[in-house]
């Protein structure tokens, strides 16, 4: 995604620049990131191979289309993916409920309206997730601009390791901007999102505003 600009502390986040797709050229870069990235902390024991192992994972999955980051909390014991991208048009109603809401939550989301110096008003929801045994969790954050919408994701991560990274997340949203971006969002729909959050059940969907 080369029409984002965002500002990340070089101690919290590593930027995932490329997709790798060959598996050696892949293990070399993330070893030597990890390695790079480790020099400037007091890590937990372990933090430079599980640094290396999620940034090999991230650079296997990337895509042209979003910009994505791992964030690593103060001692390197949490790490999170971080995924900011643009829509290639606004989300519908259905859309933007199955975004911020997943029918594998264990309980309703939380909301929160959110606001960004270059991205405008939006609204986040943080989700914990059923996954086999366990769960984990995200969180979310949309913006609506004109003919487009920024959609980032927070996770997945372990329940207690959201509070670890997410406020590095939002420091890196207030301060992003996408090129061409034009904010658009509608005070009733932020209402309504914030309505939507004390539904209970599978479905979330969105209450018309109006």
């Amino acid at each position: 995604m080369t029409d984002l600009r965002m500002t990340f502390p070089a101690e919290n986040a590593i930027p995932v620049p490329r997709r790798i797709d060959d598996a050696a050229g892949r293990a070399a870069w993330a070893a030597e990131r990890a390695a790079g990235f480790s020099t400037v902390r007091q890590p937990v024991e372990n933090a430079q191979e599980r640094i290396a192992a999620a940034l090999d994972d991230l650079a296997r999955l990337r895509d042209d289309d979003s910009a994505l980051f791992l964030l690593v909390s103060a001692d390197a014991s949490v790490l999170a993916p971080f995924t900011v991208y643009r829509t290639a048009a606004p989300l519908s109603r259905d859309e933007l409920a199955g975004f911020l809401s997943t029918a594998d939550t264990v309980l309703p989301p939380t909301g929160l309206i959110t606001s960004s110096e270059g991205l405008g008003d939006g609204f986040s929801s943080s989700l914990l997730h059923a996954h086999g045994e366990g769960q984990y969790a995200t969180r979310r954050w949309a913006f609506f601009g004109r003919g487009h919408d920024v959609l980032a994701v927070l996770g997945p991560v372990v329940p207690l390791g959201l509070a670890q990274t997410e406020q590095l997340a939002e420091r890196m949203l207030e301060e992003a901007v996408v090129e061409g971006f034009e904010p658009d969002a509608d005070p009733g729909l932020l209402d309504a999102l914030m309505a939507a959050t004390a539904r209970d059940g599978d479905t979330w969907p969105v209450p018309n505003p109006g």
